[in-house]
């Protein structure tokens, strides 16, 4: 009994204390929110019961402990993992009446017309003569003619639904997409028209698609080609890590503008209402602090976003989520970071999720993927298609991915199934339907064949005969617009889709969104905002770049000691009277300053290599209007800049002081002659790199510009013997300036001032002379803001210009 009694009482004992704890805790929470009652008004924090009780998480500067925190409340459940979680987000939002905005793409009599190109008659492709024959663009009967590749096809392609685009390689799947997401209309050899081509009702034209849509070409390698067409699927700064490149993404494509709720960073008032989201309506909306803490978190701006962690974990990249992106290699307990695609990294399955969640945790609503399986394996395609379908439910997205082969339990995942060949939509419909759809028509999938190999080959001449389901006598070709008009004409969904088209779209679900899933504007972002993310991300980019400055720091003190002990305190002045060793000792000077401006010029021939490796990952981003050109490239010259001006410095200490120059302020003028010149040739090689966009060609461009400017400069042969047709070009040598100011800053000082005879010239401009060169100390000034300050913005906007027109 007694034992009894004991237990009993320390189950009261148990409660007591529980009930007192929690007592404790609403009073903790109370004093919370009334100290941050401001904070909490706004969304900028909120408030979140920690193992320490409960604490005030700022969702601008979201912390590491803070973003775990949050995380571990979002996934509290195993059911939680991929779409669980998010399912009861949705299923809440539905019961508070909340509706996420969606897109609705109508497109009817779809037709892209291309040129091909009809060779002579008669050629054939045997024998070099013949061969040189078809390649003659002049050849008699060679022509282009007029084609339809997408031939007038019709559809409705809905949110929410995860559909399949099959057709085998020619067939126009990626033609279909790009015309879709509006990346062909600054094609030239291809011209788009349609009597419907419509967002939510509304023509491409009226609002900004490259933010709308987001296109992953199925390009790999360089990506130089046309924009939106060339950009590789696994293109990312191997720099960073996989949450680097997302944040950085989600900076980007955050759509800040337009009425938001003050705090709010990006949220609309629909998201963050108390009445709608927070409290329970009659009917019964729980109120869940986590689900709360989540739709606040994910929605506000800052440095970090907890949108970014979701679709990490959405994605299945939470495993590498803080590994490069691109090559690294571990070594013992520790990571090599290499930066280069030599070497192994994540794998390429995750490289493509990665490459999904860039445009995924923007504001895009549309996502067309196009090949994504390229060189993957199937269990791997299964996963990337998995993690965009859980997205596509998440957010309502419309999304169109097309594959090549996907295995059965692949194509199980998709909602909808379009069938393209020779241009034409030959089926477009439930899943399920898409079988039954072919042997109506009397082809019949065989019981160990793949449907989507079955889908692929049946339009085709070669194959459609052994799928033939009826007498072998009665079998007749059926062609793909054949199967195009039974499929409008003989299907649900395409009766419905007809039906739908025919009538024009319904806006009035609008009025209850969220916010407008159509983007109006250019850029998510200020052009300041984006300014400073690029800046913020070469900030972090140069730290895994240390080893490239650092050997030309070591190059650059090497050459400078080797310049400095060769001509180690040179003569200066008129030495004994004799005015022609003088001469040549001021000729050793000019051959030393000749050389600084040569060192300088070729310092740079490294920093083309590099833009041109970061270009295919500036034009995916610039494609989906991440930021405008200007962005980047302040994002390259400034990042080198810094590394332009320490230098500088480094030669001109040791330079300066080994060699004897005058011990003046003519130090500094000599530092910032230098460094002018560096700044100017960076930008100059730069923009050489961004005009080709090939490493050999760029390196044959900046060696020509060197071989000129050191020819036509006045140092290897002196103004008064160039030929006169030659005179304009010494005048426009950016490098002539740069020497004649070096000269003249030094031969015209205190050093250099003994007269040659009385009355007559000082030994400094006797050898200025001789070089016929100008004794006027304006020419110093000329050079450092003219053409140094000057010519580096004019170079610095071509770059721009370059960046933003070639692709």
């Amino acid at each position: 009994m007694m034992n009894t009694g004991s237990r009993h009482f320390e189950r009261l004992s148990m409660v007591s204390r529980v009930t007192h704890d929690d007592e404790a805790a609403d009073l903790e929470k109370a004093e919370l929110e009334r100290l941050h009652a401001r904070a909490l008004h706004d969304r900028t924090s909120v408030l979140v019961r920690g193992p320490a009780g409960w604490q005030l998480v700022q969702l601008r500067r979201l912390k590491e402990d803070d973003r775990t925190l949050l995380l571990k409340r979002v996934y509290a459940e195993p059911e939680d993992e991929q779409l669980g979680f998010l399912n009861k987000i949705i299923g809440r939002m539905a019961r508070a009446g909340l509706k996420l905005s969606t897109v609705t793409i109508r497109f009817r009599d779809l037709v892209v017309e291309g040129r091909q190109l009809v060779k002579p008659s008669g050629t054939t492709s045997k024998g070099l003569l013949n061969k040189l024959q078809a390649a003659n663009p002049l050849a008699k009967g060679r022509y282009m003619r007029q084609t339809n590749v997408i031939d007038g096809v019709s559809g409705v392609l809905k949110p929410g639904r995860l559909t399949l685009l099959l057709g085998t390689p020619g067939s126009g799947k990626s033609l279909l997409m790009k015309a879709l997401s509006g990346r062909l209309a600054g094609e030239k050899t291809l011209k788009v028209s349609a009597a419907e081509l419509t967002y939510n009702g509304e023509p491409l034209e009226a609002f900004v698609p490259e933010r709308t849509a987001a296109y992953i070409s199925q390009a790999r390698g360089c990506g130089l080609g046309r924009a939106g067409q060339g950009q590789g699927l696994d293109e990312h700064y191997g720099e960073l890590t996989v949450r680097q490149t997302l944040e950085f993404a989600a900076r980007c494509q955050s759509n800040m503008r337009g009425k938001r709720v003050p705090g709010a960073g990006g949220c609309t008032h629909a998201w963050l209402s108390d009445s709608r989201c927070q409290l329970a309506p009659p009917g019964g909306v729980p109120r869940r602090v986590t689900a709360v803490c989540f739709m606040t978190a994910s929605m506000v701006g800052g440095k970090t976003n907890l949108r970014v962690d979701i679709i990490i974990r959405t994605l299945g990249l939470d495993v590498c989520a803080d590994t490069l992106a691109t090559p690294r290699r571990p070594v013992g307990n520790t990571l090599l970071q290499v930066g280069n695609a030599m070497l192994r990294g994540i794998s390429g399955g995750q490289k493509k999720r990665v490459t999904a969640g860039e445009m995924l945790v923007g504001a895009n609503r549309v996502l067309f993927a196009d090949e994504i399986s390229t060189g993957l394996d199937s269990a791997t395609t299964h996963s990337i298609v998995s993690s965009i379908k859980a997205a596509t439910r998440l957010r309502q997205n419309t999304s169109l991915v097309a594959l090549l082969q996907p295995t059965p339990e692949t194509l199980d995942l998709f909602d909808d199934v379009l069938v393209l060949s020779s241009g034409k939509i030959l089926y477009h419909g439930p899943r399920e339907l898409v079988l039954p759809f072919f042997k109506s028509q009397g082809f019949a999938c065989p019981p160990k064949k793949g449907a989507a190999d079955f889908l692929q080959e049946v339009p085709t001449l070669a194959d459609q005969r052994k799928y033939w389901a009826g007498e072998p006598s009665a079998y007749q070709f059926v062609s793909s617009q054949a199967f195009s008009d039974a499929c409008w004409t003989h299907t649900e969904a395409g009766r419905a889709a007809a039906a739908e088209l025919a009538k024009p779209f319904d806006a009035s679900a609008a009025k209850e969104w969220d916010e407008d899933p159509l983007q109006r504007t250019p850029y998510g972002r200020s052009l300041a905002f984006l300014a400073r993310s690029c800046l913020r991300r070469g900030l972090m980019l140069m730290p895994h770049q240390g080893k490239i400055h650092a050997g030309r720091l070591i190059q650059m003190l090497f050459m400078s000691f080797v310049v400095g002990t060769l001509f180690l305190q040179e003569p200066k002045g008129l030495q004994n009277g004799n005015v022609s060793e003088s001469l040549v000792n001021a000729n050793y000077m000019l051959g030393v300053l000749f050389f600084s401006c040569i060192m300088f010029m070729v310092g740079a021939f490294a920093d083309s290599s590099m833009l041109v490796q970061a270009l295919p990952v500036f034009y995916k981003q610039r494609t989906s209007r991440f930021y405008p050109s200007f962005c980047f490239a302040l994002q390259v010259v400034l990042m080198r800049l810094p590394f332009c001006f320490a230098e500088s410095w480094v030669w001109t200490f040791m330079v300066y002081f080994c060699v004897g120059f005058n011990l003046s302020a003519r130090l500094l003028v000599f530092w910032a002659i230098l460094f002018s010149l560096a700044a100017f040739t960076l930008t100059l090689f730069l923009s050489c790199a961004a005009l080709t966009r090939n490493v050999a060609a760029a390196s044959a461009i900046q060696a020509t510009f060197l071989l000129m400017f050191s020819a036509t400069s006045g140092f290897i042969i002196s103004k008064a013997n160039i030929p006169g047709g030659w005179n304009g070009v010494y005048w426009a040598n950016p490098f002539q300036w740069d020497i004649s100011a070096l000269a003249i800053n030094e031969l015209t000082s205190p050093d250099w001032s003994d007269p040659i005879s009385p009355g007559g010239p000082t030994i400094g401009e006797a050898a200025l002379a001789s070089r016929s060169m100008h004794s006027s100390y304006s020419y110093v000034w000329v050079a450092i803001f003219g053409w140094g300050l000057g010519g580096t913005l004019l170079n610095f906007a071509m770059l721009v210009v370059l960046l933003t027109v070639l692709d």
